[in-house]
């Protein structure tokens, strides 16, 4: 899978905020920073996830409606 852990995204987020406490001007930074932030704030855990259907072996999540896996 391709997606960040949520772990994995706080790093990249203490990384950018180190790099923001360098560089303040950095505009493209701030927009990194804000945009791990909404990623972090919005991370589903997948705890609710169900069969499509009993053909297809497919499971979304029911929070976020993402497929997260097949059978």
């Amino acid at each position: 899978m391709n997606d960040f852990t949520k772990e994995e995204l706080k790093i990249l987020r203490r990384l950018t905020l180190h790099h923001l406490d360098r560089f303040r001007e950095n505009s493209d930074c701030i927009e990194l920073t804000e945009k791990i932030r909404c990623m972090i704030d919005n991370y589903c855990e997948h705890d609710n996830v169900k069969s499509l259907s009993d053909a297809d072996y497919v499971y979304r999540c029911s929070d976020c409606d993402k497929i997260v896996g097949y059978k």
